[in-house]
């Protein structure tokens, strides 16, 4: 009985690492941890109807940016509320540059 639990517990441990390391990085329970997590992004820009921006440094709107979240999709929404007239938002991550309509 006690050498079915044991191998139990050992496949266990086992098997969990090794289905989470399937997953893609970071997983839950994986070996990989943070490896995978991209960067956090350096500044959102509302980019207005009329042409005028409105830049904010993700420092000044959250106090510990998690790497692993997708920020791309909040600060959108974020940048779009704050600025109503808002018609697209820039979003900077060291030398990647992309555009997100509101």
């Amino acid at each position: 009985m006690w050498k079915a639990a044991l191998g139990a517990c050992i496949a266990a441990q086992l098997a969990v690492p090794a289905i989470a390391a399937l997953q893609p990085p970071p997983a839950r329970l994986g070996w990989q941890m943070y490896s995978g997590v991209g960067s956090v992004p350096d500044l959102a820009t509302a980019v207005m109807a009329d042409g005028t921006t409105h830049p904010a440094s993700l420092d000044d709107i959250i106090a510990n940016p998690r790497p692993e979240l997708d920020w791309s999709t909040y600060l959108t929404r974020y940048m779009c509320l704050k600025y109503p007239g808002a018609v697209t938002v820039r979003i900077e991550t060291g030398a990647s540059r992309e555009a997100h309509a509101c």
